[in-house]
Formats: C-alpha cells, sequence, structure tokens
C-alpha cells in the first residue's frame, strides 16, 4: 500500500479500508492522537469497545508481547485493535533485532487484527531514509498503510484554523487567521488561541481582527505600521500611546529608534511624492494606477508606485501637510537620529527624544494667514 499524509483537515477517508498493520508517524503529536482516536472510532465504535482495544508501551514489552495482544479473537467487535506507542525504539540499533522479529511476524497476523505503531518523530528521525527500519515499514506497507502526520504551517495552518472555527458554527477573518497563525507556529498553541477566541465572540458569528488584537495583542510590527500611519495623519494622542506599545516590544529603544525612524523616513518621501503629484493635477484616485510617463519621474527607491495599493491613503494623508512641513519634518529624523547616537546636543535618551519626535511631527503648525496676523 502507498504511504499517506494526514492532514488536519483530512477527513476519515484514509480509514475506507481497514488493514492489518499500520505505522502512524509524524512531527505533530496532536494530530496523531486525533488519527488514533478515527482509527479508534471507526474500528470500535463509540462505546469505545475497550475489551478489543489495548495500549502497549514499545520501551517496556517485548514483540512476543505486541505479538500475543495482536492475535487474540475480538470479543464484541469485528476487530482488535493494539496500539503500540514510542515505537521509535525499533529505529535504534539495539533493538533492531526486535524490529526484524515484528517484521517477520505482521503478514502472519490474523485478519481480524489491527496492529498500531505510533511514532513521534524527531528532527534527527526526519532524516532517515525508514520511519523504523527498511524490514519493518516494508512488513506494514504490505500488509496495511504508512501514515503520516506532518506538522502544518503557512498556509496549511491558517485553513485548518479556519476549518477548526467553523466547527463551532464560527468564521473568522482572514486578516484575523494570518495574525493568529504568523504568532504561533505550531498547531496545539493554535488551537488554544482559537478556543480563547471562540468563547469571547461569545454569540457572535464571525471573529475579527479587533479580537485578535484585544485578546491575543498585536505583532510588534503590525504596531510599528500603525504607528507609522498615526504620525502620517498626525494623529498624536494615538501615535503616542502606539510608540509606547512599540516599545514594549522592542527592549533596546535604539533599536527601536533606528527602525521608526527609517519607516518614517520612507514615508515622509512617500507623502512628498503624493503632495507634488497634487499639484501636478493628478487626483488622488488616479494615484493607484500612474500614467507611465508621470511614473518614470518619481524615484527608483520608496516610488509611490510600489505602493501602489496604499497610494490611496497616502495622499489623503499628504493633503494635511504642506512641502514645507514634510520637509521640515525630514530635518527633524535627520536631527532625531543624530542625537540617538550622539552626534547632536539633545537628550541621551533615545525614547524621549521619539516621544519628542513623535509630538512635533503631530502637532499642526497654523496657516501662514496666522502666523503674520
Amino acid at each position: 500500500m502507498s504511504d499517506i499524509m494526514l492532514t488536519a483537515a483530512s477527513h476519515e477517508d484514509w480509514l475506507a479500508e481497514l488493514h492489518r498493520a499500520y505505522i502512524i508517524y509524524g512531527e505533530d503529536a496532536d494530530l496523531i492522537r486525533e488519527a488514533v482516536g478515527m482509527l479508534k472510532l471507526h474500528v470500535l465504535g463509540s462505546a469505545g469497545g475497550d475489551f478489543d482495544w489495548e495500549e502497549l508501551d514499545a520501551g517496556s514489552c517485548s514483540p512476543e508481547d505486541v505479538l500475543a495482544s495482536a492475535q487474540r479473537v475480538p470479543v464484541m467487535a469485528d476487530r482488535r485493535v493494539v496500539l503500540v506507542q514510542g515505537a521509535e525504539v525499533y529505529a535504534k540499533a539495539e533493538r533492531r533485532a526486535e524490529a526484524s522479529r515484528l517484521a517477520g511476524a505482521v503478514p502472519n497476523l490474523p485478519a481480524a487484527s489491527c496492529l498500531v505503531f505510533v511514532v513521534r518523530q524527531s528532527d534527527a528521525s526526519r532524516r532517515r531514509s525508514a520511519v523504523l527500519t527498511p524490514d519493518l515499514d516494508g512488513a506494514v506497507r504490505a500488509a496495511g498503510r504508512i501514515v503520516r502526520c506532518a506538522q502544518l504551517e503557512g498556509p496549511a495552518l491558517a485553513e485548518w484554523a479556519q476549518a477548526y472555527v467553523g466547527r463551532f458554527g464560527k468564521s473568522i477573518a482572514r486578516a484575523a487567521v494570518q495574525r493568529v497563525v504568523a504568532d504561533v507556529a505550531e498547531r496545539h498553541a493554535v488551537k488554544e488561541e482559537l478556543d480563547k477566541l471562540v468563547a469571547y465572540v461569545g454569540d457572535r458569528d464571525t471573529i475579527d481582527i479587533s479580537d485578535v488584537r484585544e485578546l491575543i495583542g498585536e505583532a510588534p510590527e503590525d504596531v510599528m505600521f500603525r504607528l507609522v500611519d498615526a504620525v502620517s495623519a498626525r494623529n498624536g494622542s494615538d501615535a503616542l500611546v502606539l510608540l509606547r506599545q512599540a516599545a514594549r516590544y522592542e527592549g533596546r529603544a535604539q533599536t527601536l529608534a533606528a527602525k521608526l525612524i527609517a519607516l518614517l523616513t520612507r514615508q515622509f518621501r512617500l507623502l512628498l511624492q503624493a503632495r507634488e503629484l497634487v499639484e501636478m493635477g493628478v487626483p488622488i484616485q488616479r494615484m493607484r494606477r500612474l500614467p507611465a510617463d508621470v511614473e518614470a519621474e518619481l524615484p527608483g527607491e520608496t516610488s509611490l508606485a510600489s505602493m501602489a495599493w496604499k497610494a490611496g491613503a497616502i495622499a489623503r494623508d499628504a493633503d494635511g501637510w504642506t512641502v514645507e512641513e514634510i520637509a521640515d519634518a525630514l530635518g527633524q529624523l535627520v536631527e532625531c537620529d543624530a542625537a540617538n547616537k550622539g552626534e547632536e546636543a539633545g537628550s541621551s535618551d533615545p525614547m524621549a527624544n521619539l516621544e519628542m519626535l513623535v509630538v512635533t511631527l503631530c502637532r499642526k503648525r497654523p496657516s501662514l494667514a496666522a502666523r503674520s496676523a
């Protein structure tokens, strides 16, 4: 029989035909437990059939104990299931002889037997060509199935998360599930966060990004980008809150300052381009798709054309800045960076410098007419 890859979103198709032997292995311990549970339910029914189920530990029992149990006649069910936990020990050099005895006996198991070897893989064992030994793997393939329970990651983990939430009659927004999956790499940890979110939203049908932010918190990079957006929109109160939140994620104020100044410098260059385009008569709605001759005039790096998806928002923010103010802001960023590095007079505390920078940038200047009055 060919090997199969079991995913967390898999149904019970792999159990459509039952076999006398299985190796269930992989990196995802939760998925292995689910696979074993599916197999037990499929063979023995919801009652569990304790008379026809036995769980053994490969580390403390002999091959003869395993085979004696597997060869017993089932009492209540059509098959007897024997689960051998910790079967990875058979891959060790000192246990190869035992693995050979099992390999020799697997082809002769009674039709009413269902012998299952459970193997938790490590990084080292994943590099081996055989799950256990070539002989034992081959015997199980001939009599049944080798089932891999791989650790889910990336899109596959996100897909599982959406399916898991669906079991509770709920859906989860794409941004929300991506945030959960990006923050927590392992499926069991993702499951714990999803359980919290399901309980948190109560009777609501949908889990959205605001629920994730409220319950789990924000990713450090999300906080930084929202901080830059707040400064760009001259929203000083939000910007200060987000700056202090960013400081909790980034322990070193000097590192935080370097990242923030770089992001703000890029943002103000984009604002300047948007201002100039408005003065050229390019409407905001056209900034997502600029004419080729206009795009050619933009800088090669930090070009608004490369941020087309955000061009509208940047153009709306640019409406709140004059070209003079943007030029002054870029100068303040240079000065703040120099002060943080001790190259110019100013506070020796980068965090204090950043707070002053944010307040100053977000403060709206009086109009020229007001200043002249």
